[in-house]
């Protein structure tokens, strides 16, 4: 069986429940998320409504937690993809173009311009749905810092509790990964030599690494057959960073797009694709 991410060093959480038939929200025990990226594997095994948050509980500024939509989409589906290297992602079927916040993030407005105070802790809801499914999202948690302009869709690092709306069993793990865990460089030692015509990944969501980027700028080179969305985008390990790679709608080829990846960063990449893809990297100048 695929354990992949949770085979991973870090910090792990583990919550289940039976549902409420009276309606009232199910609550789960404390935890604490630290400074990093936060991936979740979420389950919802009824066929009626179901929405799932992340709560913030104590030790934050007065002010109130705010809403807003972090990162993570929702699919159902949990069929393992193809190895990358030595990591096998995590992956499951788009039900339906881009839902979440995720690419309204990156690709659209910014979750801070529904943020009223930028120190306040955020609620953090990564599934609001209907039915029986099954779905991978991905947060990044980071001390707020005084005049920073990358405070904007994080969560702060601090006491959660889950909130669960549903009259059916739901399963929610996640892990928070331990540096230096890379399974690869980003940019391979081949990479002048990619070939996007090579066999890639299936129509899905799929969350792949860690990989180390290098010093040098990395530009992606992306092709998508699907009708409908391609999103992609990468999160820092330590949790000080992510950034779209690339967000376009239907079919297309794109080289030497540039990114915004920092050098010398451990990534998880995150990508939901509504048809066959590949993405290569190599080095900028």
């Amino acid at each position: 069986m695929n354990e992949y991410p949770f085979n991973l060093k870090g910090r792990q959480e583990n919550f289940k429940g039976t549902g409420s038939k009276d309606g009232e929200p199910e609550q789960s025990r404390e935890f604490i998320l630290e400074q990093g990226v936060v991936i979740a594997e979420i389950e919802h095994h009824g066929y009626g409504d179901f929405k799932l948050k992340f709560v913030p509980t104590g030790g934050f500024s007065e002010g109130g937690a705010a809403a807003a939509s972090i990162g993570g989409s929702l699919a159902t589906g949990a069929a393992a993809g193809a190895a990358a290297g030595s990591i096998i992602p995590v992956a499951g079927t788009i039900a339906g173009a881009l839902i979440g916040g995720v690419a309204g993030y990156f690709a659209g407005g910014k979750v801070g311009e529904a943020i009223n105070d930028a120190i306040a802790p955020t609620v953090w809801t990564p599934v609001d749905y209907q039915g029986e499914f099954k779905t991978w999202c991905i947060a990044q948690v980071k001390e707020n810092e005084e005049n920073s302009e990358d405070e904007e869709g994080f969560l702060a690092p601090g006491k959660y509790c889950l909130e669960v709306e549903s009259k059916d069993r739901w399963t929610c793990r996640f892990i928070q990964p331990d540096l230096g865990q890379s399974s690869d460089n980003i940019v391979s030692e081949v990479a002048e030599n990619y070939d996007l015509n090579e066999d890639g990944l299936d129509a899905g969501l799929y969350i792949l690494g860690p990989f180390k980027s290098g010093s040098r700028p990395v530009l992606a080179h992306i092709r998508h057959s699907g009708r409908g969305a391609f999103y992609a985008a990468a999160h820092s390990v330590d949790g000080t960073h992510q950034c779209l790679i690339f967000y376009q709608e239907g079919q297309f080829l794109v080289e030497d797009q540039q990114t915004e990846i920092r050098p010398g960063k451990e990534y998880f990449f995150y990508i939901e694709a509504d048809g066959e893809c590949n993405m290569d990297f190599t080095g900028g100048y």
